[in-house]
């Protein structure tokens, strides 16, 4: 299945398979149509660029359809094997000064009733790329073996009180350190607050070279710091930053 939802991107979908309240989705990617540097010519501001697959994804316990004339999505899970995900932001466009709503936002106004139960992406990658000179080519942070759980995912349509949306995530940070992130918010939060810990383990500091060196130009010397503590609790509206 070949599908271009847009001008800059298209989608391919090697298998659809479904039942009662079954489906699953195999070798599906979400790619650009351009290179990267005929992608960015065609911006007027910065933006991100993605490459997106997985193996498969399966939804179990499906239950949609429409009651009342109102649409709704339900399912016990949803799992996605071998996510890979790329992100590039080419810096060299204007930066784009609007609004990034936060995932609180996003869920809480879309405007029909959604709910998944849990959310897990298993034995996946993340790569997330900045980009000031192609000569010099970008800064890259990398999250190897990432697994992520998230419980309670909802939209705020109708609900008057939900639990929070809780999410886990555990992976290999820069290849070398290991790292474990627990992220909770609720969608009825119109502070658009959220609460984010965690802990780097055996942090490599040298390998944080491959991200400054092209991008800013600095580099660290070779150093292991046995464990770094994360912790951000906010009711401010700041960006969302990928993880």
């Amino acid at each position: 299945m070949f599908y271009r939802p847009n001008g800059f991107y298209y989608i391919n979908i090697g298998k659809i398979s479904t039942e009662k309240n079954f489906l699953k989705i195999n070798n599906f990617s979400n790619l650009p149509q351009f290179e990267r540097r005929e992608f960015l010519k065609r911006l007027e501001k910065e933006k991100d660029i993605y490459n997106l697959k997985f193996d498969s994804a399966q939804v179990a316990k499906m239950d949609w359809g429409f009651k009342n004339n109102q649409f709704y999505f339900k399912a016990n899970s949803l799992v996605i094997h071998h996510f890979d995900a790329n992100i590039y932001r080419g810096k060299m466009l204007k930066d784009d000064p609007s609004k990034k709503y936060l995932y609180n936002h996003l869920l809480r106004n879309l405007k029909f009733p959604l709910q998944v139960d849990t959310l897990q992406v298993l034995k996946s990658k993340l790569v997330y790329e900045e980009e000031l000179d192609f000569a010099k080519g970008p800064g890259v942070l990398t999250f190897d073996k990432f697994n992520l759980q998230a419980t309670n995912l909802r939209s705020g349509f109708g609900l008057k009180k939900t639990d929070d949306v809780k999410i886990k995530v555990k992976c290999i940070f820069m290849k070398n350190s290991p790292l474990d992130v627990d992220w909770s918010f609720n969608v009825l939060d119109k502070s658009d607050g959220f609460h984010i810990q965690g802990v780097i383990s055996n942090f490599d500091v040298g390998a944080m070279t491959r991200f400054t060196k092209p991008y800013i130009n600095s580099t660290f010397t070779e150093l292991s710091i046995n464990t770094v503590l994360i912790f951000m609790e906010t009711t401010t509206d700041r960006k969302e930053m990928p993880l």
